[in-house]
């Protein structure tokens, strides 16, 4: 009797010990509360451009977010949820941003900086949750009468973050310049070309920003600009999303300045030891 008392004993103990650790290895693996990734954005606030914000949230979380506001951004609006990617215990999710009218002013500002957003929640609760860094740039609105002096006629895009878009050139400037906030940060992450090209199908010519530049442009040319993302392994950089306004500035023969701006962005694709490695991560900073 004695021996099947303390085999009872022996059975509720394993049973109370595997339900602790069913419980800290869920809480292990799971994310303090929802959370944004930490964004490298350059965006505008006029009609035809905005950018979209990618949440991540434990799959057993009872809350969703109902909207997000943003200072400084009155007629930005974004919409509903996406389900981007599914994974074991969390879900990616994409909210994509647009403008609901043009902007309240009339003339170039200084760009604004977003660091945080006001996000509600449908239980009516609202907190301010931080995004990463958006640069939202303020140009001349209505625009200026004069256009950029090519014409984009082609975008390409791949499933290995990479992209080339291609423009004609419809009069003749010079191109000085090759810019965008990020370029620093992302250093070797983000090989990029411009190659110019006679005619399609004829042999490119690349440009080297670093000591090409200023490059005369011809009418009929085509400027070509490939780039990708490519983060070695490990990097932790890898796990934020990115959007650049890869900016080609033009000096013009009379010499206006004028621009043009290629959009090239990423988004992480996540495995299970990435996002491991993410809610590792958030449960640091939580301490």
């Amino acid at each position: 009797m004695k021996m099947r008392y303390a085999a009872y004993g022996i059975a509720a103990l394993l049973i109370i010990a595997s339900w602790i650790g069913n419980i800290a290895y869920s809480r292990y693996y799971r994310l303090p509360e929802g959370r944004f990734l930490v964004h490298r954005i350059e965006a505008t606030d006029t009609p035809s451009a905005a950018f979209a914000l990618v949440y991540v949230a434990n799959k057993d979380d009872k809350r969703t977010i109902r909207s997000i506001a943003v200072g400084g951004l009155p007629t930005l609006r974004f919409g509903p949820a996406n389900g981007r990617q599914e994974l074991s215990r969390q879900t990616v999710y994409t909210f994509m941003g647009s403008y609901a009218g043009d902007p309240a002013r009339k003339s170039a500002l200084p760009p604004l900086v977003v660091r945080d957003v006001d996000v509600t929640f449908d239980d009516g609760q609202t907190q301010t949750m931080r995004v990463g860094e958006i640069i939202v740039y303020r140009d001349d609105y209505p625009p200026r009468e004069i256009d950029s002096p090519v014409t984009v006629t082609a975008t390409t895009g791949g499933s290995d973050h990479s992209g080339s878009v291609t423009a004609l050139v419809n009069r003749e400037a010079e191109l000085t310049g090759t810019t965008s906030a990020w370029l620093s940060r992302l250093g070797q992450a983000f090989p990029f070309r411009v190659s110019l090209i006679d005619a399609i199908g004829q042999p490119a010519t690349s440009v080297k920003p670093e000591s090409d530049y200023p490059v005369r442009l011809v009418r009929g040319q085509h400027i070509v600009t490939d780039y990708q993302f490519r983060f070695p392994a490990g990097d932790p950089h890898a796990m934020e999303a990115y959007n650049l306004l890869l900016t080609h500035e033009f000096l013009e023969a009379d010499g206006e300045r004028t621009e043009y701006r290629v959009d090239a962005r990423y988004v992480p694709d996540f495995t299970e030891s990435r996002m491991k490695a993410f809610v590792r991560a958030a449960r640091r900073e939580a301490g």
